[in-house]
């Protein structure tokens, strides 16, 4: 299920063309398409870059070299390379985990996502009525129906349902009909054993002739100019239609010869069999039951009553291929035929029902009586992917690809779902009423981009997008994490996380569909390219926002959702806590996601909010309760209760002061002194309420704050309420006042454990509630300045300290994420449908992680160049136990949310598996020497023995 990469405009249509394309992708999309190219290594190459690597761990500059030497990239591209493999930032890779990973890469790095998903939406049709309906077509961007009795085809104009025309043949039954775009001509087969040519544009029959069977499916080649007609008995037959439409033989069945006849002066080749298949209960009777032509791959797909697909490759014949030769004329009027040999695809359980192709990832798609749609990749034996959902046999599947690929299914109970063929994951799921839940057909019409499904009456599905330009996400927004180190800023949503550049305000990266339930809250580890997501339903799972890849889940889950979550840069920790009322911190570092210490029943009530502090090794959290919990990180016992003036809605504390804000639904924001020692100020003071300052948005009325940022260079809190507005709360006079100092965490992390295990519960006693006076007036706390920011309630606020003019990144409910100055200045507003750049400038000398690896390299390549080859150095360590018992990366572990078979990459799996043969067997080769070394060498020194002793 996993959902990552390359991004495109999604007003835009699909380019082929990777230079057309590529204008539409931002400098990190366009590195990931250099990369495409450079992954796909011989076996030379592989063996090679084994041999460099030498089972040591190589550092970034090492690595660039290695492969510049054997693909000519540039370092940039290789860098990033190299960062989608370092999972942990250690700065050294091994061979190993370079070929984990390129086993994992091809099955992300091919997908391409929309900033949107589409859904059906049904339109409503007054007055429209009709007997039921069993066949439906396209024609030319209208659409016809056949009825039960199959007498008369209707054809009816989309836009009102008004018919267009009737057609009928002399009482006679139609089996099936099929529109020729080259020659605007409807061919429909008959009960009478005619294929019948109707001109639409003269609306008069133009041609007939005898065929030796009923021929009920029929498919055109558009590039051949071949008409497929098969039986239900298995027989296919072949006929050119420039033959039939030219007027040598309109002439020839007018003059009124024997109409039986006429077909043998245009059918192609002899009519081709299928053979039947024998299986454990008998042989199972031949039959087909549809066809699909793809001109593009140059195949006939026919499905059977045995449950096989067969694939029939158009093939012109020697004897043709010679006659041209001896000639020397073109191809002109040489027909390619159907070959008898052809592939089998099997995977069904009942009979095929129908067909349908995917051009974007050249899928053929197929269903049948056994409610399953599968996906086929023809080069390949076995299906990619099952799409599992239905529970009635299927009655058609479709394959859209006019504003993203999606396919659509229906069954015969009513049921229609939407999916998603690069995660094959359900999209939406529609479920027809009593009065219209036995569908017989659906079809799409291409022109009016609209979705027809035929039951009792017509019903008539619309693409509803929900994609909006002018917002940042068309899902509510949960919660913002800012990296510093990357200038990225993440997004998380329902079930997606959006990955935005600060710096030009464009998308870099999507991940999404890697969890089942609803993300809530959201936090960065020390790397800042892994995030820790909390779910609705009490999961945490680990996630590499590089690739979009679940690293790992944690264990044990909470029993409710997840309500805060942190992380110690210092300690590698996790600090979580849940409605359930408990708290936890986890261990990073070991692969087993140890639990050092659990809290039970922390609050009497849910834990709605928390923070921590790692400069005071405190933890705070807060439930329906008035009041605030603070709880030691080492130890894990409650530090100290705090009275609040309210229901508590957010918690801050102010570092590197020994200070905590907060607020509550009153509009008051109190500020708390949580420490006291020799260095910071008296004892007296400790635990106490500063001040207490309410958030008035007129006079008579407050208004509730619902998060608070700290501004630590300039004393101050910016806050944001539920009217949108943006303040910022000077407290230099609250600290001078109180005589606060910094704390240093070197001295609270004194003769500290923080990995130390503890289990309690704290159902049975309870600190000492401190009481709520405040030591200082209101007007210690002054406001500095105040701007509207958003319409609604303002979510979260975040400050980021690495550009020129400061910034201040705002998100509200209006599903708008904004970036102001420190002035109150308006920068940017992140739409999703904005395409130009942006140059946001940052302070002097600042670089990203990125740039900074990239300039250590070209620094170091010169020296590497100069030194051929590469020198063991104390830089390389060997890979020991201890190393591959560490915390594995994510391309290591098995993906149990993806679905999709590794078939992109299994070449490159096998191909390193015959060069850990190649290896395995020298060092056999090279341990039997050795055997025989010793052997030699003892049956030398025997004979010496015996030579001294005579």
């Amino acid at each position: 299920m996993i959902t990552q990469i390359e991004i495109y405009n999604p007003q835009s249509n699909h380019l082929s063309s990777d230079e057309e394309s590529s204008q539409y992708l931002n400098p990190e999309q366009q590195e990931l398409r250099k990369l495409k190219k450079i992954i796909d290594f011989t076996k030379e190459e592989f063996e090679q870059i084994r041999n460099e690597f030498q089972d040591q761990y190589i550092n970034v500059s090492q690595f660039v070299f290695i492969l510049q030497e054997i693909k000519k990239a540039d370092v940039q591209t290789l860098v990033y390379f190299y960062q989608l493999i370092d999972t942990l930032e250690k700065n050294l890779v091994n061979f190993e985990q370079f070929s984990n990973f390129l086993v994992e890469m091809h099955d992300w790095i091919n997908r391409e996502h929309s900033l949107y998903t589409i859904k059906l939406k049904q339109k409503e049709i007054e007055g429209q009525k009709t007997n039921p309906i069993d066949k439906m077509f396209e024609i030319d961007g209208q659409f016809a129906y056949l009825e039960q009795n199959q007498k008369k085809l209707c054809i009816l104009n989309p836009n009102n349902f008004g018919e267009i025309a009737q057609i009928s043949i002399s009482n006679i039954s139609i089996l099936n009909i099929l529109y020729i775009e080259d020659f605007q001509t409807l061919v429909m087969s008959s009960n009478d054993k005619f294929l019948n040519f109707y001109d639409l544009k003269a609306n008069k029959l133009q041609s007939r002739f005898q065929v030796p069977e009923l021929q009920s499916h029929l498919q055109y080649s558009q590039e051949n100019k071949v008409l497929y007609t098969a039986t239900d008995n298995g027989t296919i037959y072949s006929w050119d239609v420039e033959k039939i439409f030219s007027k040598e033989f309109l002439e020839f069945i007018k003059s009124g010869p024997k109409l039986s006849d006429c077909f043998k002066l245009v059918i192609v080749d002899q009519p081709l069999m299928i053979e039947e298949q024998e299986k454990q209960d008998g042989i199972v009777k031949k039959g087909i039951t549809c066809m699909l032509c793809i001109d593009c791959l140059e195949i006939l797909a026919v499905g059977s009553n045995d449950t096989l697909i067969r694939l029939y490759e158009n093939k012109i014949k020697a004897a043709q291929k010679l006659k041209v030769a001896e000639t020397m004329k073109t191809k002109l009027g040489i027909k390619k035929t159907l070959s008898g040999d052809h592939k089998i695809l099997q995977g069904h359980k009942k009979r095929i029902k129908q067909f349908s192709y995917c051009p974007e990832f050249k899928y053929l798609i197929s269903c049948s009586y056994d409610y399953d749609v599968v996906i086929w990749n023809i080069y390949l034996e076995h299906p990619v992917a099952k799409l599992l959902g239905h529970e009635a046999s299927l009655v058609s599947v479709l394959s859209i690809s006019k504003r993203m690929p999606i396919i659509v299914s229906c069954d015969i109970k009513g049921v229609i779902r939407v999916w998603d063929p690069k995660t094959f994951q359900s999209i939406q799921h529609i479920k027809l009423d009593e009065t219209n839940n036995n569908i017989k057909s659906i079809i799409y019409l291409k022109q009016k981009d609209i979705v027809i499904v035929g039951c009792r009456n017509f019903l008539i599905y619309e693409f509803q997008q929900s994609f909006d330009p002018n917002v940042t996400d068309d899902m509510p927004i949960q919660c913002l994490c800012y990296s510093n180190k990357y200038l990225e800023l993440h997004i998380a949503t329902r079930k997606t996380i959006k990955t935005w550049c600060v710096r030009s305000g464009l998308i870099k990266r999507l991940s999404g569909n890697f969890v089942n339930h609803d993300i809530y809250t959201f936090c960065l580890d020390y790397t800042q390219r892994r995030g820790f997501i909390g779910t609705h339903q009490g999961n945490i799972f680990c996630l590499d926002l590089f690739t979009g890849k679940i690293i790992k889940e944690m264990k044990n889950n909470f029993t409710k959702e997840i309500s805060h979550l942190s992380y110690s840069e210092k300690y590698h920790t996790l600090i979580a806590s849940s409605w359930d009322k408990q708290i936890r911190i986890y261990h990073d570092e070991d692969n087993k996601e140890i639990i050092l210490r659990n809290i039970k029943n922390a609050h009497p009530n849910e834990i709605y909010c928390g923070a921590f502090s790692e400069n005071l090794m405190l933890i705070a959290t807060s439930s329906k309760q008035s009041e605030i919990r603070l709880w030691d990180f080492e130890k894990g016992t409650q530090f100290s209760r705090l009275r609040a003036s309210g229901e508590v809605l957010f918690l801050k504390f102010l570092d590197p002061y020994p200070l905590l804000a907060c607020s509550d639904h009153h509009g008051h924001i109190v500020i708390y002194i949580v420490l006291s020692n020799d260095f910071a100020l008296p004892a007296s003071q400790s635990k106490s309420c500063a001040v207490i300052w309410k958030n008035m948005f007129t006079i008579m009325k407050a208004s509730p704050v619902y998060s608070i940022e700290f501004n630590y260079i300039d004393s101050c809190l910016l806050i944001g309420d539920e009217n949108g507005d943006i303040r910022i709360l000077s407290i230099t006079q609250i600290i001078k006042s109180c005589q606060i100092k910094k704390i240093k965490h070197s001295d609270i992390a004194q003769n500290k454990n923080p990995h130390r295990f503890f289990q309690l519960n704290y159902q049975e006693y309870d600190v000492q509630l401190e009481p709520l006076n405040p030591l200082l007036s209101e007007r210690t706390a002054y406001q500095v300045a105040v701007w509207k920011a958003h319409k609604t309630q303002i979510k979260q606020i975040i400050i980021s300290y690495e550009f020129l003019d400061g910034l201040i990144i705002s998100l509200s409910l209006d599903m708008q994420v904004k970036f102001w100055n420190n002035a109150g200045k308006l920068i940017l507003i992140l739409k999703q449908g904005q395409n130009q750049p942006q140059n946001l400038v940052t302070v002097q000398l600042f670089k990203t992680k990125t740039q900074f690896l990239i300039d250590q390299v070209e620094a170091e390549l010169p020296k590497l160049r100069s030194t051929l080859p590469i020198k063991k150095t104390t830089r390389f360590r060997s890979v020991t136990q201890h190393d591959k018992n560490k915390t594995r990366l994510g391309f290591d572990i098995k993906d149990q949310y993806k679905q999709l078979d590794q078939i992109d990459s299994l070449s490159i799996y096998q191909t390193l598996k015959e060069l850990e043969k190649m290896e395995e067997k020298k060092e056999l080769r090279k341990k039997r020497e050795l055997e025989q070394y010793g052997r030699d060498q003892k049956g030398i020194g025997q004979f010496l023995n015996k030579k001294q002793f005579y």
